[in-house]
């Protein structure tokens, strides 16, 4: 990664304590924090950085990264998660990602979104932000989780969302307008 990365500009912490330390004195930019290396405090992390006016964006690596962290660490700030062994084209896209403006989506464009899911659709959504794979979701819905692929597909396709981040803001927008589905937390959630 050093050709493309290799700018002269960029910098390497040990720790977030050094880099909370150097940051008044550091342009803006974008950090990307090893998530392995925080105990489980990537919220407070991210909340950390982003008091610092040095801070464009947080992008995140982790070793196999599941999807109720992604959510949490979306939650928290984070742009991106990036899934250890990076790859510099991966990190260059996700760098790409956090310094571009994206077209402010209006909360009518994306509630007029919503309302074209399915109810299957949105019930998919709904367990998604539980954090369950798509299999734990077919098994909650009764389905295969063949199907529950589809249902993602096309529900991402109609929110026009690029990836899971994306969803999560979207879909985290406009919570109100999905089934509850966590009046009883499911028993392969996370934490149940």
């Amino acid at each position: 990664m050093k050709s493309a990365l290799n700018d002269g500009a960029s910098r390497c912490f040990a720790t977030l304590d050094a880099f909370l330390l150097a940051s008044a004195r550091l342009a803006p930019g974008i950090v990307l924090l090893d998530a392995d290396n925080l105990q489980d405090d990537v919220p407070g992390a991210i909340a950390a950085l982003r008091t610092r006016g040095s801070v464009q964006a947080v992008l995140l690596s982790k070793a196999a990264p599941d999807f109720a962290f992604g959510v949490a660490a979306i939650r928290a700030g984070a742009v991106d998660i990036l899934e250890k062994p990076l790859s510099e084209q991966r990190l260059l896209a996700a760098i790409r990602l956090a310094t571009s403006r994206p077209r402010p989506r209006t909360p009518t464009t994306i509630a007029r979104n919503i309302d074209r899911l399915t109810a299957r659709e949105r019930e998919v959504v709904a367990w998604l932000l539980y954090g369950l794979t798509n299999k734990e979701i077919g098994r909650e819905l009764e389905i295969s989780h063949r199907t529950v692929e589809i249902h993602r597909a096309r529900l991402m396709r109609k929110l026009a969302v690029p990836s899971l981040p994306a969803l999560i803001d979207v879909v985290l927008a406009q919570r109100d307008k999905l089934p509850d589905v966590g009046i009883a937390r499911p028993s392969h959630a996370p934490g149940a």
